[in-house]
């Protein structure tokens, strides 16, 4: 394991109005509100502490000490569903998942298979919670934490989460993806095992994004193809024809109604299209592409009526309106300095019966220098946007910005502890209406309460303890008042952890370098003397593949994954923070953790974009594509094999593939005369590593009797 010093570049993730500026993640540093209206607070070394509102917050529960560490995918899960609203489902490293009250009891745990990867949801109908792990596994764990059964998938999960089916013959249901862009509906327990609905579908390319409608589903493949696909009781079925876009996805669809949908390129290059108006019910583009300069930025933010603001990563901001006849940019876009922090946030109007907010719809524009501008989204010439009032400058770069529960009045935190309360209310701009210097620095997004008397609570959790601040009564932004610390001591544990390392996509193949960082820079003046520690851990047998100790400050990590290391199995990186204590000792302050998903270097693809139909009699041939994803050469041992027992003909055995490299195959599949109108059969072809058997991939195409 090479260990070098290295500069992390700050980067903006944009995570529902939320903006996380610091590089990699923090662990046990954000408070998460739990239905009953008290707080559940992670801290380090995978404990965990409640504490009981509404606000002046005090400590209620804990800590308690959970096994394994904190991790980032998934988040802890707040329940909310009947009789286990607030409780919180709190997972950790090593597939354990821990369901505890409000007050900090156990109501009960379970270790499933594999690592943790994807996200938690809660089943609505029944409060039950699906877990997505490593291997293809989805479990379902009882809101009273017992484990009520699981599916394995082939593959490896996608990292977002299920989807439930809302509407159709499979409502209810989860809809399941994996990286290969098959699909898959899980009928969840019912007094049973979960069980798999149907045929899975497989379609082309890996995924990039899936966005229900009803009892449909839209999905882009990261080539920009765009399928519409049905959830019935006989399993996923494609409707119609692929849609295919120019350049690859910069994010999910957006839905603008009946039917319609745009979606952003990764050129910054806006397309429209409806789901089901295309040749055989499939998608068909609705009219021209609109291009706009510059690389997106954010997710499209919709501003009503139709119009949608667009940032890309020089500042610039568009306004584009969207209708059944496609996309079309209103007035000039609007060049700003800077380089964006966070996506722009609508001011929201106020709720009857207080007084109108006179920025109402327009926008809090802050850059990565501190600048915020007031924006609003048609104020220019031909409906473009248009500043409204001079820039605020604020002396430190910003962290987190949130709106605090006043509309028009914002929490900016800052780097150094800093907090501005941001009054955007004034047709003169945004100004400044308090600001506060914490010690430390912060570890997480503010959170906000409301007390019991009515006024607005921010709560600031940073290195030396949890602040609140009193925002004042609503309406109108009233001026702050002072802030009151729970130190550390109070709150049972540390609230400094160290980021883990940071990796593209969780996933790794035998023999690649990890190139990751180690970030321990947001520390502020917990920075340890004792330095820091990270080590690589084989998640099944719990061994130590390495182990260093770093200083104290950001650094970049080598780690090469073993080549004996097999796929599914799980790498998990733990980096760890010490301090020395008041009494001379050692202490942990901080610790951190973050799984990989150890890949097979070969993957297996059928061309086909829609299954194959064929006369009895025919000969149909059938393209499938390997790909050598590792960074090993490597020859590859090919197999066919069928549902149905046809005559299926593989005119090559073997396979030779560099790094990177792509081949393609071609089956030949004779239909039968015996064969019969509708009969269904899938064709696999399959690769095995001649060097590492244990290195495989394999895909499927389904060849359908046709009618005569």
């Amino acid at each position: 394991m090479m260990i070098k010093s290295a500069r992390i570049v700050t980067r903006a993730v944009l995570v529902v109005g939320l903006l996380v500026l610091a590089s990699g993640a923090s662990y046990g540093q954000q408070l998460y509100p739990l239905a009953n209206g008290d707080f559940a607070l992670p801290l380090s070394n995978g404990s965990i502490s409640f504490l009981g509102g509404p606000a002046p917050l005090n400590v209620i529960g804990g800590p308690i000490n959970l096994p394994g560490n904190h991790i980032s995918t998934p988040l802890p899960l707040m329940l909310g569903g009947a009789p286990m609203a607030g409780f919180v489902a709190v997972p950790t490293t090593g597939g354990h998942l821990t369901i505890l009250n409000s007050i900090g009891m156990i109501v009960g745990s379970v270790n499933l298979p594999g690592d943790h990867v994807g996200q938690l949801i809660e089943l609505a109908a029944s409060g039950d919670i699906a877990v997505q792990t490593s291997g293809g596994n989805l479990s379902f764990v009882s809101s009273a934490g017992a484990f009520l059964g699981a599916v394995n998938l082939p593959g490896e999960h996608i990292n977002g989460p299920p989807l439930v089916i809302g509407a159709g013959a499979a409502a209810g249901s989860l809809l399941v993806l994996n990286q290969n862009n098959q699909l898959f509906i899980i009928a969840p327990p019912a007094g049973g095992s979960p069980t798999v609905v149907g045929r899975p579908l497989n379609l082309p390319g890996a995924p990039a994004a899936a966005v229900m409608v009803g009892g449909n589903v839209v999905v882009v493949n990261q080539n920009n193809q765009v399928f519409n696909v049905i959830l019935g009781a006989g399993g996923p079925a494609q409707v119609g024809q692929p849609l295919n876009l120019p350049g690859a996805p910069a994010g999910p669809p957006v839905n603008v109604g009946a039917g319609n949908f745009f979606i952003v390129n990764g050129n910054n290059q806006i397309i429209g299209f409806s789901i089901a108006a295309g040749p055989g019910g499939g998608p068909a583009q609705n009219g021209a592409v609109l291009n706009l300069g510059g690389a997106p930025a954010f997710q499209p933010v919709a501003v009503g009526g139709g119009n949608f603001i667009i940032v890309n990563q020089n500042n610039q901001i568009f306004n584009i309106f969207v209708g059944p006849g496609g996309p079309v940019q209103n007035g000039p876009p609007l060049n700003l300095p800077g380089a964006p922090a966070c996506a722009p946030m609508v001011i929201p109007p106020a709720a009857p019966p207080a007084p109108p907010v006179p920025n109402a719809g327009n926008l809090f524009v802050i850059n990565q220098n501190g600048q915020i501008q007031i924006v609003a989204p048609g104020g220019g010439a031909g409906g473009g946007p248009a500043p409204v009032g001079p820039p605020l400058n604020l002396p430190n770069s910003p962290l987190y910005a949130v709106p605090n529960g006043i509309p028009g009045v914002y929490v900016v935190c800052c780097t150094g502890g800093t907090v501005f309360i941001v009054d955007a209310t004034g047709p003169g701009g945004a100004t400044v209406s308090q600001s506060y210097n914490f010690a430390g620095e912060h570890t997480g997004p503010p959170t906000m309460t409301t007390a019991a008397n009515g006024d607005h609570i921010v709560e600031i959790p940073t290195t030396s303890g949890l602040y609140e601040i009193n925002k004042g009564p609503a309406p109108g932004p009233a001026a702050p008042g002072p802030a009151r610390q729970l130190p550390e001591n109070q709150l049972g544990g540390n609230l400094a952890c160290v980021a883990p390392v940071v990796a593209a996509n969780g996933m790794a193949t035998p023999g690649a370098v990890l190139a990751s960082v180690v970030d321990t820079g947001m520390m502020g003046e917990q920075t340890s003397a004792a330095g820091a520690e990270v080590a690589v851990i084989d998640a099944d047998s719990e061994a130590i593949l390495e182990q260093a100790l770093i200083p104290a400050e950001p650094y970049e990590i080598d780690y090469m994954v073993p080549e004996e290391m097999p796929p599914g199995s799980t790498l998990t990186f733990v980096s760890t923070l010490s301090d020395v204590s008041s009494f001379g000792e050692i202490e942990v302050v901080g610790e951190g953790a973050t799984p990989y998903v150890v890949l097979s270097p070969i993957t297996v693809e059928s061309l086909l974009e829609i299954n194959l139909e064929g006369m009895a009699g025919d000969l149909l041939v059938l393209t499938f594509e390997l790909e050598n994803i590792g960074v090993l050469p490597d020859d590859y041992a090919l197999w066919i094999a069928d549902t149905e027992g046809w005559p299926v003909d593989l005119p090559v055995a073997e396979l030779p593939l560099m790094p990177g490299e792509v081949g393609t195959v071609d089956v030949m599949v004779f239909i039968p005369e015996e064969a019969f109108p509708g009969q269904l059969n899938d064709i696999t072809l399959g690769a095995q590593s001649m060097s590492h058997p244990e290195w495989t991939g394999s895909d499927w195409a389904t060849v359908t009797v046709a009618d005569l």
